[in-house]
C-alpha cells in the first residue's frame, strides 16, 4: 500500500508538471481584461523547472490522466494558443447565442451554428486539458431537447452558469497545483458544455423547421 500510495504521489507531481503551463496560461486568460500578462514570458520563466520534472518523470505512467504530453516545444506553443482561443470563444460564443435566442425575432439556424461551434471548441479543449477523471462518476443532471422556445432559453441560461463555472473553476487559478476534486469536477462541466450546446443545436434544428 505504501509503494502505490509513493507511486500515485510520483504520478500527480509528473501531472502537475507537464500541465502546469496550460493552466497558467489560462488563468492568466481569465484575468487578461483587468491585468495583462506576457504568456511567452511565463512560459520561459517555468520552463527549467518543468524540464528538470519531466526528466525526473518521463518514465512514470500518469495514471488516471487522458494526454500524455507535449514534449516539441513548437507543438507546445501551439496547442497553448489554441488552448487559450477556445478558451475565450466559449465565452463569447455564448454571450452571442444568448442575444440571439432573447432578440425581438429568433434566428433559430445562426443559434444553432453558434452551438456547433461551441461545442467543436469545448470537444477540443477537453482533447487538449489534461483533468484527472474519477471512475465511476455520475453526471451533473440530465439535460433534454428544449420542444419550445421558453426550454430553448432556459437550456442557454444553464449552458451559461456552465460556462461561467469551468472557466472560473479554481483548477484554473491555481497553476502547479493539483486539486484531483477541482480536476474531476472542471471535466465534469466541460462534458456537460459539449452535450449541452449539441442539444441546443439540435433543438435549433428542430424548431427552426416546426416555426
Amino acid at each position: 500500500m505504501k509503494a502505490y500510495r509513493a507511486k500515485r504521489a510520483m504520478s500527480l507531481v509528473a501531472v502537475m508538471a507537464t500541465t502546469g503551463l496550460f493552466v497558467l496560461a489560462l488563468a492568466t486568460e481569465t484575468q487578461a481584461q483587468r491585468n495583462p500578462v506576457d504568456v511567452f514570458n511565463a512560459e520561459r520563466a517555468r520552463q527549467r523547472e518543468e524540464d528538470e520534472h519531466r526528466r525526473r518523470f518521463e518514465h512514470i505512467k500518469d495514471e488516471g490522466f487522458k494526454k500524455p504530453a507535449v514534449v516539441d516545444p513548437r507543438l507546445k506553443q501551439a496547442l497553448l494558443a489554441q488552448i487559450k482561443e477556445d478558451f475565450s470563444l466559449i465565452q463569447v460564443l455564448n454571450n452571442e447565442m444568448i442575444r440571439v435566442a432573447f432578440a425581438d425575432q429568433l434566428d433559430y439556424e445562426l443559434l444553432a451554428g453558434k452551438a456547433a461551434d461551441l461545442k467543436r471548441r469545448a470537444t477540443r479543449l477537453r482533447e487538449s486539458i489534461r483533468f484527472y477523471e474519477l471512475k465511476d462518476e455520475k453526471k451533473n443532471q440530465t439535460y433534454q431537447d428544449a420542444s419550445n422556445t421558453t426550454q430553448l432559453k432556459q437550456s442557454l441560461l444553464t449552458l451559461r452558469r456552465l460556462i461561467n463555472r469551468f472557466v472560473n473553476s479554481p483548477f484554473f487559478q491555481k497553476p502547479g497545483v493539483m486539486d484531483v476534486q477541482q480536476s474531476a469536477q472542471t471535466s465534469r462541466d466541460l462534458r456537460d458544455i459539449i452535450e449541452l450546446s449539441d442539444i441546443i443545436k439540435r433543438s435549433s434544428k428542430k424548431l427552426d423547421k416546426t416555426s
